[in-house]
């Protein structure tokens, strides 16, 4: 994303009360466990490799599930 990267973009997206209760998804092609820790901090609710389609399938039912969502 430019001018942002994504956990700033979490920050901020969980920070405003009208969208924080949204559900986020990290998708990257980076996965070291710092990156999925710093990502569970900021507000995301699952880590996806980028190239892991079945995980996010996977992730995707299961958020849609947790929150009531037709998927």
């Amino acid at each position: 994303m430019p001018g942002m990267d994504g956990i700033t973009f979490a920050e901020r997206i969980k920070a405003d009360p009208d969208w924080g209760k949204i559900p986020l998804i990290a998708l990257s092609s980076h996965s070291s466990p710092l990156l999925v820790e710093k990502s569970r901090v900021a507000g995301f609710v699952s880590y996806v490799g980028k190239f892991d389609r079945q995980k996010l399938m996977t992730t995707l039912q299961e958020c849609c599930r947790q929150w009531g969502v037709a998927a």
